[in-house]
């Protein structure tokens, strides 16, 4: 995002806005004599991603957690700026104007895995109908159990088991009781 930045820099409009811009420059060179640096090593490009939640209006998961590393680095930046008001006034003022989303980064952190994966703690909905969904294929595979023990069902297997494909329980039926 930086290099995009400065790339995409033209000359100011105004010897006030130069002022300002080498201000911004001198209190950078200040935070490297201090041997400080902005903590904003965590933050991640997300526009492509929000660009595309405002069109469509969903994420996928890691673009979700992305957004959360990017809030935690905008809250990290806020707090490394604000004590040094003194030092680097410009950079300060550019940090109060960082919203805090803290709040939104943790229910996100909260409700995602790091490999992505919604937990069940992600709302109480979720968790129920999850517990629900655990419960019936438990009972399905009850089922199934007793159905392979019964000797008139067995008579029409190929073989006394059960699989799963996809979301699906098979049993492999002998051709004769197959109907098309």
């Amino acid at each position: 995002m930086g290099k995009e930045r400065c790339r995409s820099l033209v000359p100011g409009d105004s010897e006030e806005e130069a002022a300002r811009r080498l201000a911004r420059v001198e209190e950078a060179r200040e935070l490297r004599r201090l041997d400080r640096e902005v903590p904003l090593a965590d933050a991640l490009d997300v526009r492509p991603a929000l660009g595309r939640a405002a069109r469509e209006g969903t994420l996928e998961p890691h673009e979700l957690l992305a957004i959360a590393r990017l809030i935690r680095a905008a809250v990290s930046a806020r707090r490394f700026c604000l004590p040094l008001r003194d030092r680097v006034p410009l950079h300060a003022e550019l940090a109060e104007t960082l919203s805090d989303f803290e709040p939104l980064a943790q229910e996100l952190e909260r409700a995602f895995d790091p490999a992505g994966k919604l937990l069940d703690t992600a709302s109480p909905l979720l968790a129920e109908l999850r517990e629900r969904s655990r419960g019936l294929h438990r009972s399905i595979k009850a089922r199934l159990e007793e159905m392979l023990k019964d000797e008139e069902v067995v008579g029409m297997l190929r073989d006394a088991y059960y699989s799963v494909r996809g979301d699906r329980y098979v049993v492999p039926l002998r051709a004769e009781h197959k109907t098309h």
